[in-house]
């Protein structure tokens, strides 16, 4: 949705469920805990990267990774928001 893609749900492929734990405050909301549950789905796009349309309000960067290079920066905590190692690894 928020590439401006459409896809059925058919073309997921579902790789795990993981429960996260959050903890922290912002000016607007205060203090918060965040406790979820994430499914997370692989989508192998073949189309073409010109065909990607986002709302910069929403996504501040698209751009084309190596599956091995966007595990390896997770890992590290490098270009994304940190995850717990066993979001990584699934």
């Amino acid at each position: 949705e928020e590439l401006g893609i459409s896809i059925q749900e058919a073309d997921l492929e579902f790789l795990f469920t993981i429960a996260t734990s959050a903890r922290g405050e912002t000016e607007s909301h205060g203090k918060f805990v965040c406790n979820e549950y994430k499914d997370l789905y692989l989508l192998r796009y073949e189309g073409n990267k010109s065909e990607i349309r986002y709302d910069t309000s929403e996504v501040s960067e698209v751009k084309w990774m190596d599956w091995r290079l966007v595990r390896d920066n997770l890992m590290r905590g490098k270009e994304f928001i940190n995850r717990d190692e066993s979001y990584v690894k699934g």
